[in-house]
């Protein structure tokens, strides 16, 4: 059971995991890129593999990072949705 936090502390966590989600972002597509010179190039595997290895720790960092989400959002998320399935027909 997760403690409740406040809306100062969730606001602050929500920023954390958006940050956190941006760099995960970036050292997942460096990995690309190096390993892909790595094949190309000759490049050391020993780039990609850090690059990844700092990819792996964000999104463990991120993945521990709580933050509350309250059941009217996931009411109005559910209303959303309805409309937009009205439109769409």
């Amino acid at each position: 059971m997760s403690k409740r936090l406040t809306n100062d502390e969730n606001i602050e966590n929500l920023k954390k995991r958006k940050i956190l989600r941006y760099l995960m972002i970036f050292f997942d597509a460096l990995t690309l890129v190096l390993a892909i010179l790595s094949l190309t190039i000759g490049l050391s595997l020993i780039f990609p593999l850090i690059s990844y290895v700092i990819a792996i720790i964000f999104a463990n960092i991120r993945k521990k990072t709580i933050i509350n989400k309250s059941n009217e959002i996931f009411e109005v998320e559910e209303e959303i949705k309805k409309v937009h399935h009205k439109h769409k027909k």
